[in-house]
């Protein structure tokens, strides 16, 4: 009564060691000494308390709640938890990218790892289901479907592999859960579960890969040999550009390879202009000045990414170009050819 009558009230919610932090409601102000505040908590559990005290005045001994039950909502997706990341139901956001504690660890492209799934309510807390699920990502040359998988009390591990580098490729890649029963899911509204980026480094290196005009590098892509487009003609003694990368084995370039190698460029023209080296120090090097001597419309002339003889790697697969049409375009000279003699054109 009298001026204790209107104290304001200040709450804590309290949970056991390893759950996630909750809002704790807003003071209330008491009015004739009664008020009311609405809560929300999102991790379930038994041991959540609300503790209540006093905020100045008169100093009140505080109460503390016994603790209370807080069970699970309703099944609303699948969730994800991958290597780095540790699983904390309760925890925001709570757009599907919650639920974890930690930062994902660096993959290596081909390398299985382990993905654990859960079927959670909106909150991220597991639900007891066995239901069937199976994993895809959106890696770009990741075809596989991993699983599927039936869930135990809400939990399986699935092992997956991602082939893109992200080093050099900056593409996300993901990992995402959905239901086999596809049907089910949409009518009950359960939300595929999707991984933030995972990042992918290189695998060991392998081999050398070479683009000539109007290819392009496409790394992940094996079924194509990392590359796409059609190599173009080209005319006798105009310099085309190579561009030459030290690749794993899903032709992801390198990019810091010890120790470092060298390669060497090499044609099947006898005369082209040839023999470049270079040491691929960061996993990657142009020439500028390669061009053919020699006419041949037909099949045309190869170029050859090789290993040089005093490259500190020598484990190297070559990369071979398409064949290149080579064509003599402008006139230049008239030339006699006398008896004994065989004409040579290059040379």
């Amino acid at each position: 009564t009298g001026a204790n009558a209107s104290p304001t009230a200040t709450f804590e919610i309290l949970e056991g060691a390893g759950a996630a932090l909750e809002a704790n409601p807003a003071d209330r102000t008491l009015t004739a000494g009664v008020g009311v505040r609405d809560f929300i908590v999102y991790f379930a559990t038994d041991t959540t308390r609300i503790s209540v005290d006093n905020v100045g005045g008169t100093d009140f001994a505080p109460f503390t709640t016994v603790p209370l039950t807080v069970g699970a909502s309703d099944f609303a997706r699948l969730h994800l938890v991958l290597p780095g990341q540790g699983y904390l139901a309760g925890q925001a956001p709570y757009d599907g990218y919650g639920g974890t504690t930690g930062v994902i660890t660096t993959q290596i492209a081909g390398s299985l790892f382990s993905v654990a799934v859960r079927a959670t309510d909106k909150y991220y807390n597991r639900i007891s289901t066995n239901i069937s699920v199976q994993l895809i990502t959106d890696d770009l040359y990741d075809d596989a479907v991993y699983g599927p998988a039936t869930l135990s009390a809400g939990l399986e591990t699935i092992s997956v592999t991602l082939k893109t580098s992200t080093e050099t490729a900056p593409n996300p890649n993901r990992v995402i859960a959905r239901c086999m029963d596809v049907s089910w899911c949409s009518t009950y509204k359960i939300e595929r579960g999707t991984s933030v980026h995972v990042p992918v480094n290189a695998a060991d290196a392998a081999a050398f890969s070479l683009i000539v005009p109007n290819e392009s590098f496409v790394p992940g892509d094996v079924s194509n040999f990392g590359k796409t487009g059609s190599a173009d003609s080209q005319v006798v003694g105009s310099s085309l550009a190579l561009t030459v990368r030290y690749v794993d084995a899903y032709y992801n370039k390198v990019p810091a390879p010890s120790p470092i190698p060298r390669v060497k460029i090499i044609s099947e023209d006898p005369y082209a202009n040839q023999g470049f080296e270079v040491n691929l120090s960061t996993g990657e090097y142009a020439f500028s000045y390669f061009y053919f001597r020699k006419a041949n419309l037909s099949p045309g002339w190869r170029i050859f990414a090789t290993t040089a003889v005093t490259s500190a790697v020598s484990s190297v697969f070559w990369s071979t170009s398409p064949y290149i049409a080579a064509a003599a375009v402008n006139t230049d000279r008239l030339l006699v050819i006398l008896p004994n003699e065989t004409y040579d054109p290059g040379n």
